[in-house]
This record gives structure tokens, sequence and C-alpha cells, in this order.
């Protein structure tokens, strides 16, 4: 194996780290694995950067974005009620109770 092999497993077996201890915030792992692979040469600049414009990534972002506003809400409950009272019994699982 090459040295750039190495180091690279090295910094993707570091992101799993980092990501099952979940002692930091998960944007903040990714950016550094990302600048991380760039410093040592792994990728190029704009390689690292080529998806930040792709309509998929946009479009996840505003789904993050939105799913965790309503999370914040009470809207997430008033719907889950709603719909409880339009379906009558369910299983329990699709409510998490």
């Amino acid at each position: 194996m090459t040295p750039l092999i190495i180091i690279n497993l090295l910094i993707w077996l570091l992101l799993l780290v980092l990501m099952g201890t979940n002692k930091f915030p998960l944007g903040a792992v990714s950016l550094s694995i990302m600048l991380l692979l760039v410093l040592t040469g792994c990728i190029t600049s704009p390689e690292a950067l080529a998806k930040f414009s792709d309509n998929n990534v946009i479009i996840m972002g505003t789904m993050m974005i939105t799913a965790n506003a309503f999370g914040k809400t009470r809207a997430v409950k008033s719907i889950a009620k709603l719909l409880k009272r339009k379906m009558g019994k369910c299983h329990p699982d699709v409510y998490g109770h």
C-alpha cells in the first residue's frame, strides 16, 4: 500500500471514531475530515467542494432544517394527534407510544 492510501484509511478510521463517540457536532467532524483530506493531499480542493452546490445536497439540507424546525415546535405532535383521531386505533409503533 502506498503512503497516501494508509493516510486515507487512517483519516476514515478517525472519522468513524469521531462519529461513533458523538462528542463533537456531526457538521464539525465532517468538515474537519474534509479539510484533513485536502491538507494531506488525498483529494484536491475542487473535489472537496464540488458537491456543495449539487441539487440533492441543497434539498437534503433544506429538509433537515425544516424537520428540525418542526421538531422544535408543537407541529409534529399536533399532526400526530390529528392523524391518530382520523385513523383511529393503529399499531403503537406508528406514533412512538
